[in-house]
């Protein structure tokens, strides 16, 4: 499953001919598998209102900024695992963030409780990815607001 979010919009100067336009841009999960390369990132679409120059880009990792505007406008979300954390859940997390045995401990020794936070975009797709790894602990996404 896809998830999508809002469209965020930035001035940005065109290129072209220096006249101020509108950068469009938002988050997205690219189809595929995990396996396939599977991926969060972002998309931003570019068009002079004076020139016509025009730009689309898409590219991961998504970026601190736009990270930021949609947590301003959305919100901040977490997911959570409640209860002690199954051994298929710390393989699942191991392998989809590539921790280290070290890091995977500390990840431990936190739990129960929120394992990430971020857009809801990111909370949706991670508690998809765990599922699909057969994770089947009791993962909450829950929003905690602005």
């Amino acid at each position: 499953m896809a998830y999508n979010s809002l469209m965020i919009e930035f001035p940005q100067t065109c290129e072209r001919c220096g006249v101020q336009g509108v950068l469009s841009t938002g988050e997205r999960q690219w189809h595929g598998s995990y396996a396939q390369g599977e991926h969060m990132g972002f998309w931003e679409h570019f068009r002079c209102p004076t020139c016509g120059y025009s730009y689309d880009a898409d590219g991961a990792p998504l970026y601190d900024a736009l990270r930021l505007a949609i947590i301003a406008k959305e919100g901040e979300w977490v997911l959570e695992i409640a209860g002690t954390p199954s051994i298929s859940l710390l393989k699942a997390l191991r392998e989809i963030r590539q921790l280290s045995l070290p890091e995977l401990q500390a990840l431990r020794a936190r739990l129960p409780g929120v394992i990430t936070r971020g857009t809801q975009t990111e909370i949706r797709y991670e508690a998809e990815l765990l599922k699909n790894f057969g994770a089947t602990d009791s993962l909450a996404i829950r929003h905690i607001g602005n």
